[in-house]
């Protein structure tokens, strides 16, 4: 079996969100479409976006109130250019997205903060929970700090808000 430091590397990609964060989220946010999904035994809403949907598709359409914890890694950027576009085309009416906090990255200022509302900080790093590897199911912390940031259309948007959240139960 590969250590925790070898499946919670920063070359994996498939971080899982720990139930108390999304269920804390979705209270307040009454969020809908899990938009980037890996199967229906850890989507977070019963609507969700498979792999095998591709929800980057130009055909996809993110409808309601989105909840995003996409695959990081270099392809980020088109997860959140995605978010961006159904925000702005009326699809999406709010996208919450669980993000590492990566403030200073040119996908942050292209995608994020055209959009952003709230960010909320995280006390303490995420114990994301293993979805693809050898022990499913397993917390384990994230070798980086995470925010989420609470997206909305632009004419909707006034000066972000900003607030703070426990990571950890």
């Amino acid at each position: 079996m590969s250590s925790t430091a070898d499946r919670f590397s920063s070359a994996s990609i498939h971080w899982g969100t720990p139930d108390h964060i999304f269920e804390k989220l979705e209270r307040r946010f009454k969020l809908n479409l899990d938009a980037c999904a890996e199967n229906a035994e850890v989507a977070k809403c019963d609507r969700f976006i498979s792999p095998e949907q591709d929800s980057l598709s130009s055909d996809q359409s993110w409808e309601g109130r989105v909840w995003l914890n996409p695959p990081y890694g270099r392809g980020i950027a088109k997860w959140l250019e995605k978010a961006q576009d159904e925000l702005e085309n009326g699809e999406a009416e709010i996208v919450v997205a669980l993000l590492p906090n990566s403030t200073g990255t040119k996908w942050f200022h292209s995608f994020v903060v055209p959009q952003l509302s709230e960010l909320i900080l995280l006390h303490k790093r995420v114990q994301f929970v293993d979805i693809k590897g050898t022990a499913q199911g397993v917390p384990a912390g994230a070798n980086f700090d995470s925010i989420v940031c609470v997206m909305r259309p632009k004419r909707e948007i006034g000066t972000p808000r900003l607030s703070y959240m426990e990571a950890r139960e």
